[in-house]
């Protein structure tokens, strides 16, 4: 089964409608914006557990070739975003 391939993909669908939502709205949301990272980063681990278990299928390369694209993307266009999270961050710590 591929049940990690498809829970990567699952939540690289979800941080990515998130992250859309959050640049959509005129006012930047931090808190939208970490559980975005946090879910692309939680995918990314899916993502390396199925290759660890060597799940079959394309899922398995076409989930962590997605986050790659999505993070290049936003240090792309958006270089100062995760910047800008992480000093929210320190501030409520």
């Amino acid at each position: 089964m591929n049940k990690f391939s498809r829970g990567s993909i699952t939540l690289i669908l979800f941080a990515f409608i998130l992250l859309l939502v959050n640049w959509s709205i005129i006012q930047f949301s931090e808190p939208i914006s970490l559980i975005a990272y946090l879910l692309l980063f939680v995918s990314g681990i899916l993502g390396i557990v199925a290759f660890l278990r060597k799940e079959s299928g394309f899922l398995k390369g076409s989930c962590l070739l997605c986050i790659a694209a999505i993070l290049f993307f936003i240090s792309w266009f958006k270089p100062l975003e995760i910047t800008r999270v992480t000093t929210w961050l320190q501030k409520i710590i």
